[in-house]
């Protein structure tokens, strides 16, 4: 019964979040990072569009090592959190 408590979120965490969901978080560039930021001509081959995908999650995980930078030093972030810009 103890580890229940343990695992599950947190009142608190639920009514200070439940506003916070959609909330400011601005572009979701995901899935379109490379194909807004790239000219179309690099687009025509398809040879190419498999390497710019690949390079589309590269620069994600980028950007997202970097949010997790910014988490650490932000005292009133939780770390698991996703809605940071």
């Amino acid at each position: 019964m103890e580890n229940d408590y343990a695992n599950r979120t947190s009142y608190f965490e639920i009514v200070e979040n439940r506003n916070n969901e959609n909330l400011q978080l601005g572009y979701d560039y995901r899935e379109t990072l490379m194909e807004k930021s790239l000219s179309n001509y690099f687009f025509g081959d398809t040879k190419r569009i498999n390497i710019i995908k690949e390079f589309n999650s590269l620069m994600v995980y980028l950007i997202d090592s970097v949010k997790n930078i910014k988490k650490t030093f932000v005292y009133s972030v939780p770390r698991n959190s996703r809605n940071i810009n």
